[in-house]
């Protein structure tokens, strides 16, 4: 499962710590790669895009 938050947190996360696991953290920041430096210095200024996590469902 994808998700934009942190499932860990917040109001039902116990299900979530119950029933997934956390396989993958996708940090936009840390795909954001450009051979013109001055594009590169914007892009971890300003980071374009969404953070993201996917979780596995656990029996």
């Amino acid at each position: 499962m994808l998700s934009y938050q942190n499932l860990e947190e917040g109001k039902n996360a116990d299900y979530y710590k119950t029933h997934y696991r956390l396989l993958k953290e996708f940090r936009v920041k840390d795909h954001l790669n450009s051979n013109n430096k001055i594009l590169e210095r914007i892009y971890h200024l300003k980071p374009s895009g969404t953070d993201y996590n996917l979780y596995i469902r656990i029996d």
